[in-house]
């Protein structure tokens, strides 16, 4: 009993009841539903509702995850440089961004592939630097005890959830509501995946002073 609650212990304490922890993994939940629901669904989305053909919707999508690639490695750097390592401002800005590519994509009409690119382009870069900031989050949130089992907690409620919102619920939403419901979905996430970071906008690293 005391071997398992030296495990537990401070999971528990520096987990569970860390508010931040919370926000950072509940923004990693709305923000894994639009990410998984882009790769999965772009390709069917492009063909059927845009007018493109499957090579020119293979295109768009390696061009999505190029331009991820690029978000992925400028959030961190931007937190640092121009955020005092705060992770917050930066992650909220993302999504909101995200959120205005969304709805970019949804509303430019069919057979308009160079700007459906662009659209996908922002989606891209802006979906992968939350993403990347969530790691670097539970590692300034908590301690590096934990660190792994905070960001397995986030990786929890991102895979479970969001995955089977992304991938059977998309799928049911479009029968229902066609892709105007999917996309309500995917902007209503990114702006709930913003707010979430909203709610750690001063949180800087533990081992820094809060100014």
């Amino acid at each position: 009993g005391r071997k398992i609650f030296l495990v537990m212990g401070p999971i528990v304490n520096i987990i569970l009841k860390n508010k931040l922890v919370w926000y950072i993994s509940l923004a990693n939940l709305f923000l894994y539903i639009p990410r998984i629901g882009v790769c999965i669904w772009a390709p069917t989305f492009l063909k059927d509702f845009k007018g493109a053909d499957l090579l020119l919707a293979g295109g768009q999508l390696a061009v999505f995850h190029a331009a991820a690639v690029a978000g992925g490695l400028t959030a961190g750097w931007f937190s640092d440089r121009f955020f005092q390592s705060r992770r917050g401002p930066v992650g909220a800005l993302y999504l909101l961004l995200l959120a205005c590519s969304f709805i970019a994509l949804w509303k430019i009409p069919p057979n308009h592939p160079y700007l459906d690119t662009l659209a996908l382009i922002l989606a891209g870069f802006s979906v992968s630097g939350p993403q990347v900031l969530v790691g670097i989050a539970m590692s300034d949130f908590t301690c590096k005890r934990v660190v792994g089992s905070a960001n397995g907690f986030a990786g929890f409620m991102a895979y479970v959830v969001g995955a089977l919102i992304s991938g059977v619920g998309i799928g049911s939403i479009v029968d229902t509501w066609s892709w105007n419901g999917a996309f309500i979905l995917f902007t209503a996430c990114s702006l709930i995946g913003s707010l979430c970071f909203v709610m750690t906008w001063n949180q800087r690293p533990r081992n820094m002073a809060i100014t």
